[in-house]
């Protein structure tokens, strides 16, 4: 007995309604049957039309309801953001239990599913719904549609949103503390990073004082602020750049690992770019989907940040990291510095790489997995460091220890 209750007490509302309905109509049914009087059958022909003009005149009332929804367009992943939604009813009408159903990407946006409001007749009700992105992509996000009941209780009413909406979420601009590939481009690359090549008018940076700078150098104001001895870092008038090559190409296992893989892949990417230019190495970017953007400065990088933020990974790019590298290396003048961040490796690939660093060019790899049972790229990745060249499996365990736990606002 007890369970029947609870499980009464656990039906939703509109299933009481229509068990309540049920047993009233067959209470009347019965009376009129034993009685033959003919004001109870009038009864039961009412009972029986209240709910069709019950569900008449709510869904006229309800489709003339105004549903809008305001969100920000793009958004920088991780960061709290808010969904706007306001219903303006101008019927007579209120309706006391008016459910909002959204539709997202569980894995990539945290949200609630649906949200109940009221709205009063000839007024409006706003809803505010948070929301945050766990990864950077383009996902389909926003109201899905609105529900109500009937006066009587016993139907509900849907009013669909037939625009689809989307979202953009932007990656977080990492702060990269350490990384080997840095040092290598230094001293390997023959990098211009020379005092000699200075533009004495634009600063791009500061750093500690060593003892080898000039007592010009110093940046007095500065050091005055924060109490220690720092020096001015001068934008550098070489052009050596160093060539970021990114392979967009859609990583083909779980939706989870997916959106993983490419996250890693486009913070590496923007990490690597933001060290190169505050070291005063232009970046010139490439991606297999034909995109290329190159920034000088610290002000450019925003250029840079835009395309890899907002690029989507293909299925079947254009273009592959091999034909990026050997467009590169046949237009260089000298020697090459280039990172190539890919979730693929293959012998053509190697086979270039291997010959651009015999002939004194600078080539690093930036392998990104999560599944081990690509046998052949795991080859690659073995006979790539056996051979010595800068290669670099990034997993998702890796990935904290290079970066800071901090994340700047774009």
């Amino acid at each position: 007995m007890m369970k029947l209750i609870n499980r009464l007490f656990a039906m939703k509302l509109t299933t009481k309604n229509r068990i309540m309905y049920t047993l009233t109509l067959l209470v009347i049914f019965s009376f009129a049957w034993v009685s033959g009087e003919r004001l109870l059958y009038v009864s039961l022909a009412l009972f029986v039309i209240l709910p069709i003009i019950s569900l008449l005149v709510t869904f006229l009332l309800f489709m003339g309801l105004t549903v809008k929804q305001t969100f920000p367009e793009i958004v920088v992943k991780n960061s709290p953001a808010e969904l706007l939604i306001e219903i303006t009813n101008d019927t007579p009408m209120p309706f006391g239990n008016v459910e909002c159903f959204l539709y997202s990407d569980e894995l990539a946006i945290e949200s609630e599913q649906h949200a109940n409001v009221l709205v009063k007749a000839f007024k409006y009700a706003t809803l505010t719904i948070p929301f945050k992105t766990h990864y950077r992509g383009y996902f389909q996000f926003g109201l899905k549609s609105v529900t109500c009941t009937d006066m009587m209780g016993l139907f509900r009413i849907k009013k669909k949103m037939h625009q689809k909406t989307f979202i953009t979420s932007m990656p977080r601009i990492l702060d990269l503390q350490s990384f080997p590939i840095v040092a290598n481009l230094m001293s390997q690359a023959q990098s211009r990073y020379d005092m000699k090549d200075e533009d004495y008018s634009t600063i791009s940076d500061v750093r500690q004082y060593q003892q080898a700078d000039s007592i010009k150098r110093v940046h007095w104001k500065l050091t005055a602020k924060r109490n220690e001895w720092l020096v001015k870092v001068f934008q550098s008038n070489a052009l050596n750049s160093v060539t970021m090559i990114m392979d967009n190409h859609r990583y083909e296992d779980r939706k989870k690992d997916m959106y993983q893989v490419e996250d890693h892949m486009v913070e590496m990417t923007l990490a690597l770019s933001r060290l190169c230019i505050k070291r005063g190495m232009p970046v010139d970017f490439y991606a297999t989907n034909g995109a290329r953007v190159s920034a000088k400065s610290m002000n450019e990088f925003e250029l840079i940040y835009k395309s890899c933020g907002t690029l989507q990974f293909e299925l079947a790019p254009p273009l592959n990291p091999l034909a990026i590298l050997t467009h590169t290396l046949n237009e260089a003048t000298g020697y090459v510095n280039a990172i190539l961040l890919t979730a693929r490796l293959d012998a053509a690939l190697l086979d270039k790489v291997l010959n651009a660093v015999h002939n004194g060019h600078y080539i690093a790899v930036c392998y990104f997995t999560k599944n081990m049972k690509d046998y052949d790229s795991e080859d690659i990745y073995k006979q790539l460091a056996d051979c010595n060249v800068p290669v670099f499996k990034i997993t998702d365990k890796q990935i904290p220890d290079v970066f800071e736990s901090e994340a700047m606002a774009a």
